[in-house]
């Protein structure tokens, strides 16, 4: 059965949108698939599908608008949802790891014309690359109002992209790099669902101010930039250290974007530096991301808190 996972910004939360690079992958711990769910009728299916039929609609309207660069069967999709047709997901809702995406790029890749992409469907060319995201985007308004089209791209490409700040997108190969590195990533279950785009309006709101700014500019951009390119070098002394600032600035300067439950494990973790966390995403809730030394002790250490190794491959299987 064909699934698109959930995805992961490794680094360059937030800091994207204010000049450094970011590294997104796809994370198949979580995802969804398509499936015929007969047995539901009336108002019981219309609530498992949530908002897909108004979905379908949108993307007919906007297939009318000639907005869409390749044609899409809108029609196709919505009667398929008249009989029964839901997305599955078992990706979290409200933890910035790409639940909306996964459904946009199931979307495109079941109902796009085939015959309107491009011969070379692997989206290799940069022109190919942006063209695809452009229209990722603007399915994706559907949920968000405005979208960049990482999410979905990351979610139908399932491999690794390298992001810049103007909105460039440039796929890595992770063989061979991230084999030591991967192993000590995890991500830590905060329970806390979360709207991004307050977050977001918080920490652009800090950037107006000239001392928040410089101190990011100074600090964090070298950081994530580095950790970035110790990553995929598979340095992982450098990866480390740079890991450690990005989380010792975040507990500093970016407080209010850490729930306050998970403060204390955040210090621990700086104080003890056999582990580190960081936010991941937005912050606010959702996941932390953090990267340890030993997984399974840091499991016994904390058997109230509820750790997923992240296994960080070109697959990305965990």
């Amino acid at each position: 059965m064909k699934s698109w996972s959930a995805k992961l910004l490794l680094f360059g939360e937030h800091t994207v949108n204010t000049g450094s690079n970011a590294l997104a992958l796809p994370l198949p711990a979580f995802s969804g698939h398509w499936q015929l769910a007969t047995h539901l009728k009336g108002e019981d299916l219309l609530r498992t599908q949530q908002q897909l039929p108004q979905f379908a609609a949108f993307l007919k309207k906007h297939q009318k608008d000639n907005v869409f660069p390749w044609a899409l069967d809108a029609d196709g999709f919505a009667e398929e949802l008249e009989k029964g047709l839901i997305f599955s997901s078992g990706i979290p809702t409200g933890y910035g790891a790409g639940s909306s995406g996964a459904l946009v790029a199931a979307v495109f890749e079941t109902w796009v014309r085939q015959e309107d992409l491009p011969a070379d469907q692997h989206w290799q060319s940069p022109r190919q690359t942006a063209a695809l995201k452009r229209m990722l985007a603007g399915m994706e308004g559907f949920f968000h109002g405005t979208s960049s089209g990482t999410d979905p791209l990351i979610c139908l490409l399932r491999q690794p992209v390298l992001l810049d700040s103007l909105g460039g997108a440039r796929r890595v190969d992770l063989t061979d790099k991230a084999a030591a590195a991967g192993q000590h990533f995890f991500l830590l279950d905060t329970g806390l669902p979360r709207k991004a785009t307050p977050l977001i309006a918080w920490f652009m709101g800090q950037m107006a101010e000239a001392s928040f700014r410089r101190r990011v500019e100074a600090e964090l951009l070298p950081a994530v930039d580095g950790a970035i390119e110790a990553f995929l070098a598979g340095d992982q002394q450098l990866l480390s250290g740079c890991f450690q600032h990005i989380s010792a600035f975040q507990l500093e300067n970016m407080a209010p974007l850490i729930p306050a439950d998970f403060r204390q494990i955040w210090q621990e973790g700086l104080s003890g530096g056999d582990f580190g966390l960081k936010i991941c995403g937005a912050g606010g809730g959702g996941f932390l991301l953090g990267i340890a030394e030993n997984l399974a002790a840091l499991r016994q250490r904390y058997p109230g808190c509820s750790f997923t190794r992240v296994s960080l491959t070109n697959e990305n299987e965990s």
